[in-house]
């Protein structure tokens, strides 16, 4: 954390004296600004932070009493450090009152110098994190009580009693967003477009690259701006954005079908080839009624009997190419729940999800948005079918380094596959691929669940809060935490430790 420093001083000398001997680097500081008097100081305050203010006695035009009383009505946060005269004790005295943390005498001792700043920082850090906590906690109840309404366990007239600033919202939209990124919050950038003094807007993460954003406005032509803005700087993203509009609609109606129209667009993606904003999808999908799974199986366990690996390639490939041509998710949906059914029924030890094939399907389809990728991982697993042979040994080797890594750091939130990947110096695909063959489950999800049984020791130690677990385990959003952990466990992380306790 880097703080700033401000010296107010009517003596040139030891205002220069001082930017000499304070331990800028060692103790993460910076300049922020300096001046002759209160005023100058005041000043310096309105267009630049600061976190820790040198303030003299005696100075001109406003003295330091004066000017530590205005900065403890005005800026509370500010760390006050009194310089004086050995005669000035008791107006250091009185400046304790408005907030100085401390005084040194001139000429300042270094050590002393050291003394004060080291305790300012850790008292500005202790400060920072204990309001880092409290946003996280609010943000956190927040989320909650908004979910039930999206959910519809929650009426509009209910929300009001929690949050009674919504009452100036009249109109509300649904957003689905994927983003291919690993990065702690990908979707910010887009939260800080939305954002402005005539909206009320926050996010939900529903799996590990797609989230919801919920946008209230007192006027429809304000919701259709900030998402013009978002449409026009979508090309400009880092990684692949799709991003989905549900209907706009009064806030006072049922929002179930609108957050479930935004969550549903968001599978178009698999049919485009870049970024994009999709409002409206028009397309005339053709019906799945003829699908004759019966005949795909049919064909399927055929190949893989007969050991028949590059016709099993060229088929998974036609299959894709009629999803291509269909443009229809219903029908991808259908069919790639079909093909892996077909692995686990007649090839069930290429499998190890405890029999949930179904939550092991919709996990591999939402961790994507390439048809590439998805053939892939289909065709992975059909060659593995007809292998069904042991892992080479030097595989099994590497597997256990990727996996007492990631049980040494799943505490760590910017942990991820990539990460892992250069950590190993392999190609993130192929590294997926060696994981998947001897786990049976992708590094994301082995990740999950490392992070999810450690968060249960600590539920059952008694020790913490829930937004503490969420942390230790490396989850820096504790409302997808709490999503993922009801979602393995079917119990929230608050109804789990109520059960611990009997209660």
């Amino acid at each position: 954390m880097n703080l700033y420093v401000a010296i107010a001083d009517d003596e040139y000398f030891i205002r220069q004296r001082l930017k000499k001997i304070i331990p800028w680097d060692e103790l993460h500081l910076t300049f922020a600004g300096e001046g002759e008097n209160g005023r100058d100081i005041l000043e310096l305050i309105k267009t630049s932070p600061v976190d820790i203010l040198f303030l003299d006695i005696q100075m001109a035009k406003m003295n330091g009493i004066e000017t530590a009383q205005f900065i403890f009505q005005n800026y509370p946060h500010i760390k006050i450090v009194i310089l004086s005269g050995f005669h000035e004790f008791e107006y250091a005295r009185s400046a304790m009152r408005f907030g100085a943390v401390a005084y040194l005498l001139k000429p300042v001792n270094k050590e002393d110098l050291y003394s004060v700043l080291t305790d300012c920082t850790k008292k500005i850090c202790q400060e920072k994190q204990r309001e880092t906590q409290l946003q996280n906690h609010y943000r956190h109840e927040k989320q909650t009580t908004l979910s039930l309404a999206l959910s519809g366990q929650l009426s509009f007239s209910d929300l009001l009693d929690a949050y009674p600033f919504l009452s100036n919202m009249r109109y509300g939209l649904c957003i689905g967003i994927f983003i291919n990124d690993e990065t702690d919050c990908p979707v910010q950038w887009i939260m800080d477009i939305l954002n402005s003094p005539n909206v009320e807007c926050e996010y939900f993460r529903e799996s590990n690259y797609s989230y919801t954003i919920l946008l209230l406005a007192r006027m429809k032509e304000t919701i259709i701006q900030r998402c013009s803005i978002v449409e026009q700087q979508i090309h400009q993203a880092a990684c692949f954005t799709f991003i989905t509009l549900s209907n706009i609609f009064l806030v006072q109606d049922d929002w179930r079908e609108p957050y479930k129209q935004a969550l549903h667009l968001l599978n178009h993606r698999f049919f485009s080839q870049k970024s994009e904003l999709l409002m409206e999808y028009q397309s005339s999908f053709s019906e799945t009624s003829n699908i004759t799974f019966s005949k795909i199986r049919q064909k399927l366990v055929s190949l893989i009997n007969t050991r028949n690996k590059e016709e099993l390639k060229c088929y998974i490939h036609e299959l894709f190419f009629e999803i291509r041509k269909r443009k229809n998710v219903n029908y991808m949906y259908l069919l790639i729940t079909e093909l892996f059914l077909t692995y686990n029924i007649h090839y069930p030890k290429n499998f190890t999800n405890d029999g949930n094939m179904q939550d092991f399907i919709s996990m591999t389809i939402d961790e994507e948005y390439s048809l590439d990728n998805l053939e892939s991982t289909l065709t992975f697993y059909g060659l593995k079918c007809i292998e069904s042979t042991e892992s080479p040994p030097s595989d099994v080797i590497f597997n256990n380094r990727i996996t007492a890594y990631i049980k040494e750091h799943y505490s760590e939130p910017d942990l991820s596959v990539n990460r892992l990947a250069e950590h190993f110096q392999l190609n993130a695909s192929y590294m997926g691929t060696l994981f998947k063959r001897i786990n049976n489950q992708s590094v994301i999800q082995y990740l999950i669940q490392v992070r999810m049984e450690a968060a249960v020791k600590l539920m059952k130690e008694g020790n913490y809060r829930i937004t503490d677990i969420a942390e230790m385990v490396g989850y820096s959003d504790v409302f997808y935490f709490s999503k993922r952990f009801k979602k393995l466990y079917g119990y929230s992380p608050k109804e789990y430790i109520q059960m611990q306790m009997g209660t």
